[in-house]
């Protein structure tokens, strides 16, 4: 796996040739949109204001984006997100990749230089991708109103454009960051999708900035206000984040044990008003030890960090997996009987054993880990128990039995364990 803070210069070819290519693209364009048409006196009015409000929003914001970094919040959402958007309602292209530019530089010198090793081309890429999907709600609008100057929010057309072109962006937005964060082997696309909050966030970020440029075009004198707002903004959203850093396990990216219990009372509290049911599977990864010991300590926490993915892709939206300690995993199942939950429990056992994990050994030699199995116990409100801690112990009860007749099996609620070589469906005696 490439590391995501490499330099360019340390990353493989096609990897480094693929960033620098967008990183390229968006002055290149800005360049080609400035040949076609100049901007007028107005537009480099506008862009003026919109960075001087922004840098003046993220100086005031410093101290946050710092302890945002420091917390090492995954995906964290800025406020730039505005200022880009009113600029899609106003700028050409070329202004548009100059405000991005202004911005992520002032961001990178004065909030990510130094929090964590963020390197430069990081840093260019964000602004880039930024600068496309700005670029396409402003080609979404003008070829929806036929010019920006036209444009006018309070026709219904015209506010639906709007809606439009807040959902171009988006889409725009989060391909490009998916992208940039899969060519440096960090997630995939779901999983960033999946962070709680941030695309809600980022919509409420460009609905405010939809508003932003109709201010500008009609009463720029109002502006200063958005810039209150969007400061207060970019100050709460700290607190949520924060409070979901604080709730993952930063080894696996899933929910670590404390959050996991608290999630799991209100499951269970509501199950029982509700005369419903739910499951908790008890995951335990085989062999765990025989990985450390053969290619040392990251590469068995590399396994803990894809366990965790697969475990995340692999699970109903709803689902609630976390790291309940070492090699061992929990998954919350709400509104699960036994028998879905032994399904749910035999797509995992199955998707883990066919995980592919990329590591280095102690040798810093590359390695591929292959063919790691789990046992998995099935426990069910209120066949299993009526709390949290007695479920815990029926699931991690039968996910001993699983262990102990072979590993690589499901044990528990209404399924026997099975082993995976040719044998599903067969049942076992312990049923």
């Amino acid at each position: 796996m490439t590391s995501p803070h490499l330099g360019l210069a340390t990353m493989d070819r096609w990897r480094a040739s693929v960033l620098l290519a967008v990183i390229v693209s968006a002055p290149a364009a800005a360049t080609v949109s400035a040949v076609i048409a100049l901007p007028s006196r107005e537009q480099w009015l506008s862009f003026a204001i919109l960075a001087g409000l922004g840098l003046i929003q993220e100086e005031t914001c410093t101290a946050v984006e710092r302890t945002r970094r420091l917390f090492a919040v995954p995906m964290p959402v800025t406020m730039t997100s505005v200022w880009m958007m009113a600029a899609a309602l106003t700028l050409p292209v070329s202004l548009i990749t100059a405000l991005s530019f202004v911005l992520y530089g002032h961001t990178f010198v004065r909030s990510w230089r130094g929090t964590e090793p963020v390197v430069a081309n990081r840093a260019a890429y964000t602004a880039a991708i930024v600068t496309w999907s700005a670029a396409a709600a402003h080609l979404a609008l003008f070829l929806g109103a036929g010019s920006i100057e036209r444009f006018d929010v309070a026709q219904p057309r015209n506010t639906l454009l709007a809606i439009l072109a807040v959902a171009v962006y988006m889409v725009a937005n989060l391909v490009g960051a998916a992208a940039g964060l899969a060519i440096r082997g960090e997630y995939r696309f779901l999983d960033m999708i999946k962070r709680p909050g941030g695309t809600n966030l980022v919509a409420c970020n460009l609905i405010l900035g939809v508003l932003t440029g109709m201010l500008l075009l009609e009463r720029s004198w109002f502006l200063a206000g958005v810039a209150l707002v969007a400061i207060a903004l970019h100050r709460a959203s700290l607190t949520r984040q924060v409070e979901d850093q604080a709730a993952t396990d930063p080894k696996t990216g899933v929910r670590n044990s404390a959050a996991w219990q608290l999630e799991a009372t209100r499951e269970l509290t509501r199950a029982r008003r509700q005369a419903g049911q739910c499951s908790i599977l008890m995951i335990d990864l085989d062999h765990f030890k025989q990985i450390n010991d053969t290619y040392g300590h990251p590469a068995g926490d590399r396994v803990l960090w894809q366990l965790g993915h697969v475990l995340r892709a692999n699970a109903r939206a709803e689902d609630i997996p976390a790291r309940f300690g070492g090699e061992e995993f929990v998954v919350l199942l709400p509104k699960v009987g036994a028998p879905e939950a032994a399904a749910i429990a035999h797509r995992l056992r199955a998707a883990i054993a066919a995980m592919t994990v990329e590591a280095t050994d102690t040798l810093d030699q590359a390695v591929h880990i292959t063919n790691r199995t789990a046992s998995i116990g099935i426990a069910t409100y209120p066949d299993d128990g009526d709390t949290v801690e007695a479920i815990l112990a029926r699931a991690d009860h039968w996910c001993y039995v699983a262990k102990q007749h072979g590993r690589n099996r499901v044990a528990g609620g209404s399924a026997p364990p099975y082993s995976v070589a040719g044998e599903e469906g067969q049942r076992d005696e312990l049923g």
